[in-house]
Formats: C-alpha cells, sequence, structure tokens
C-alpha cells in the first residue's frame, strides 16, 4: 500500500521514529519502539510547508514545521547515515510561544507543562508565568509551576510566598525546591520526579532559572551544561541552545533553551481569558449563551468579576494596567472571587498589548534574508 506525500509515492510500511532534537534544517531521531538507535534526519518537501490549522493565520508563520515530540515516519535510503521525514503522523497537542511574527513550536504529545521559576537570581517574573500557562491552557496542556532557589530567597520578600500560595489556591501544581538537590530538598524531588514517571514533560522558563540544574537533578547524572549568572546584567547565560529530548526512569523530558519573554500573541482576546482559571468558571453564567466577554456586553458575569478584580487591584497599585506599575504596598492574600491584583496586572497587560507584535531588540537576529529587526514595536490588522 502507498501514499503520495512529496510528489512520489513511498509505502505506508515506513518505520516510526520520534523527533529528540531540533537544530536548524536538521533533526534527530529516535526510533520507536525502543528509543535507542538514532539517525539524523531532514523533512520532505511538504513537511517544510505551515501546518493546515496554522494556514489561516497569515499573520503569522512557524520557525519549524516539526517539534521535538512528534511522531514521524522516515526512510532511510541503502547505504546512507541520514534519514529523509517522509510523514508527520496527528499529534495531540502542540505548545506554541510567540516571537514576534513567528511561532515557535516547543513541545507536542504533551503530558505535562512545567514552568521553572527562580525565587533569587533573576528574580522571579510573575507576568511570564501567566503567559506560559495562557499558552499551555490554550494548547490543552497541563500545566505546574517549578520554584528553585527556594533556599535563597531574601526574609524582606514576603510578595513571593503569597504569590505561591495564589498559584497554590488556583489548583496548579506546584513544586518547592533547591534545584541543586540539597538533602531537605529531596522528598519534594522524589515527588516531582514520580509525577514524571510515563509522561513526556517540558521544561520552560528564564535563562538561570534552573531548568538545566533540575534536569541533572532529576536524572541523578549530568545530561545538561550549567550556566551561571551574569555579574553584569544579573541575568542568566544560554546553556541549552536547542529543544532537546531527555530520557531516564520512564521519563521523556524536553528541555528548552531559556526565554526571556513570552509572546501571547497567536492567542485571541477570548482564549486570553478564559486561560485564567478564575474567570473561566463564569463564561456559561452570562446573560447570553455566545457572550464575547467584551467590556461593552451585556450581562457578562466574566466582566463584572474583572471590574471588582481592578477595583481591588487599585488598592495595591497606582495604576494596574500600566507595565511600569510601581506595587505601593504587600500583595494581600488569595481571595476566591477576584482576580489576585498581580493576577489581574498581567491579565491587563496581556490584553492592552493583544494585537501588537512582542518588542524585538535590535541585532537580536538577523533573517536568512539579511533584513534585521527594527527593534520598534508594531502593529497588524489581524483577526482574532
Amino acid at each position: 500500500m502507498t501514499y503520495r506525500g512529496d510528489g512520489r509515492e513511498r509505502p505506508m510500511s515506513d518505520p516510526l521514529a520520534l523527533i529528540s532534537c531540533v537544530y536548524g534544517a536538521y533533526y534527530s531521531l529516535l526510533c520507536l519502539p525502543e528509543l535507542t538507535t538514532e539517525y539524523r534526519a531532514r523533512p520532505r518537501g511538504r513537511l517544510r510547508l505551515p501546518h493546515a490549522e496554522r494556514e489561516s493565520r497569515a499573520d503569522f508563520r512557524e520557525r519549524h514545521r516539526l517539534a521535538v515530540g512528534d511522531e514521524v515516519r522516515y526512510a532511510l535510503p541503502p547505504g546512507e547515515k541520514e534519514a529523509w521525514i517522509t510523514d508527520l503522523l496527528p499529534r495531540r497537542n502542540v505548545l506554541y510561544r510567540g516571537a514576534g511574527r513567528e511561532l515557535q513550536s516547543l513541545g507536542a504529545n504533551l503530558d505535562l507543562a512545567l514552568v521553572v521559576l527562580s525565587l533569587a537570581s533573576p528574580p522571579p517574573r510573575w507576568g511570564f508565568v501567566d503567559r506560559f500557562l495562557a499558552s499551555a491552557s490554550e494548547a490543552g496542556v497541563p500545566a505546574g509551576i517549578v520554584f528553585t532557589k527556594t533556599d535563597q530567597i531574601a526574609e524582606d520578600s514576603p510578595d513571593i510566598e503569597v504569590m505561591i500560595e495564589v498559584y497554590r489556591k488556583l489548583c496548579y501544581p506546584v513544586w518547592r525546591l533547591d534545584a541543586r538537590g540539597g538533602a531537605q530538598w529531596q522528598p519534594v524531588l522524589e515527588e516531582l520526579k514520580s509525577r514524571l514517571c510515563n509522561c513526556t514533560t517540558l521544561l520552560a522558563g528564564h535563562s538561570g532559572a534552573g531548568k538545566s540544574t533540575l534536569l541533572n537533578s532529576l536524572a541523578g547524572r549530568p545530561l545538561q551544561r550549567i550556566g551561571e549568572i551574569s555579574a553584569a546584567t544579573g541575568k542568566g547565560r544560554h546553556t541549552t541552545t536547542n529543544a532537546a529530548l531527555h530520557l531516564f526512569d520512564r521519563c521523556r523530558l524536553i528541555d528548552t533553551p531559556g526565554v526571556r519573554e513570552w509572546g501571547i500573541h497567536h492567542l485571541s482576546r477570548e482564549q486570553i481569558l478564559l486561560s485564567f482559571p478564575e474567570l473561566r468558571s463564569l463564561a456559561d453564567e452570562c446573560e447570553f449563551h455566545d457572550c464575547q466577554h467584551l467590556p461593552e456586553s451585556r450581562g457578562c458575569q466574566l466582566q463584572q468579576r474583572l471590574q471588582l478584580s481592578r477595583q481591588r487591584a487599585l488598592d495595591y497599585y497606582q495604576d494596574p494596567e500600566r507595565e511600569d506599575a510601581a506595587l505601593e504596598q504587600s500583595l494581600p492574600p488569595f481571595e476566591a472571587e477576584l482576580v489576585h491584583p498581580e493576577r489581574y496586572h498581567s491579565l491587563a497587560l496581556m490584553l492592552s498589548n493583544h494585537g501588537l507584535i512582542d518588542r524585538i531588540r535590535m541585532g537580536d537576529y538577523i533573517r536568512a534574508t539579511g533584513r534585521v529587526r527594527s527593534g520598534k514595536l508594531r502593529g497588524f490588522q489581524g483577526g482574532e
């Protein structure tokens, strides 16, 4: 039996493999089911085209057609060591990050996505966490948070404890540990490892947050090089340069490069709103079943909660809808009927920036065409 893919007939019996690494135009394949034999491969022409479900979003293009975690068919010509990827099997899900006008697919067929957040250096950025959780929600991937460098929290940082409790109350799985695996954190590390068993899990976070250290601690051996925090910028240095799949003790863990920003411009306004559990429960209580949850929507229960949350946030922020809003006093504890002020601050920024392209600094990268990103914040006329 044959099928027509890239302009030629190919057998349906092409063997199966799992993409374990993406680097440039090449991919590493682990042959299924044993996942021991590895080949370097390139995709056939049709697999370099955008996914069918993304073709309608002409404002964005995918950086890579395939992602780590994808199951594919491949052909290995006789006498050659380099294979050709001939087909992509249907995905259960895929986690995207917006980067300017591009979509970066970080991992596919995921059972869990974890954001790794440092509580010391670099300091935690709660807006980054909320954007990550929004993307995971849109992709249908269960998400959790791993807090690292717990032993280095400053004594005068009560807001950190408040925010950890907020995410716990919202039913996100939360693990607190010192990624280097001190004896007092070993039970938490073992609990996390048991959660990852028989799962495909993705790790994401800022450079220097401790992803590579955490990976090595979970595996019990060095799988990834560890970097230091820059003394000049206070930010982490890249040690992971490509998304890569690591296998150990029945765990499949995808380690991704550190990112500074997590763009969510590929999400619609409604997807952003419904990614917040505090609001999602109200979506079916609006007066009209086709409510768009806009500020002017009549009988919108979701908007009513947003307005109450805004008033609460004004008690703590001079202007919670400004990116440079300063916190005037310590954050309050979690309240079940409101969006927490810090989370409202994140949501307000997501909605105010919706439809705008991420800030790209001059010299961040130069495309193959030679065109350099200008660093300006640009808008576009795109649908939701």
